[in-house]
């Protein structure tokens, strides 16, 4: 099977599906009212590490090739929001920092990838960041299959 962008951000909501109250903390951050946005920012950061388990166990059931197919949608998530705009919206002071905080807006779905990918200065959230998602990939495929070349 050919992983595909569309399946990359299905298995993210499929994750997010999941996790009770996992629906309700993503739609906040894309609500147009800022202090809606923060209240969904806290919520989903206190869901987070419960999605990454849930994304773990569905990216068990794939092949080697689909493991490194899915980590390749996520690397060229994370290279669309590697831009100026985007970083001053995130308020990156360190590279590492603004790769974290690209890798949670990915965990945040692809409605809010894609506001803050359109409108960075809308929708940036700043001071949040995510690692564990660079590696779910990885870790599946080592548990799985061997060392990860």
């Amino acid at each position: 099977m050919t992983i595909t962008a569309d399946d990359f951000w299905a298995t993210i909501a499929a994750a997010w599906a999941q996790v009770r109250g996992g629906a309700r903390a993503l739609s906040g951050l894309t609500h147009k009212k800022s202090y809606v946005r923060r209240v969904a920012v806290a919520a989903t950061n206190v869901l987070l590490p419960d999605m990454l388990k849930a994304l773990e166990r569905s990216l068990r059931a794939y092949a080697p090739e689909e493991l490194r197919a899915w980590d390749a949608h996520l690397q060229a998530a994370l290279a669309a929001l590697e831009r100026p705009d985007v970083r001053a919206a995130l308020r990156s002071p360190s590279d590492e920092a603004f790769l974290y905080a690209r890798a949670w807006a990915v965990c945040a779905g692809r409605a809010y990838y894609a506001c803050v990918e359109r409108e960075p200065g809308a929708y940036g959230v700043h001071d949040q960041w995510e690692e564990g998602v660079l590696y779910v990939a990885e870790r599946v495929y080592e548990k799985r299959h061997g060392k990860w070349a």
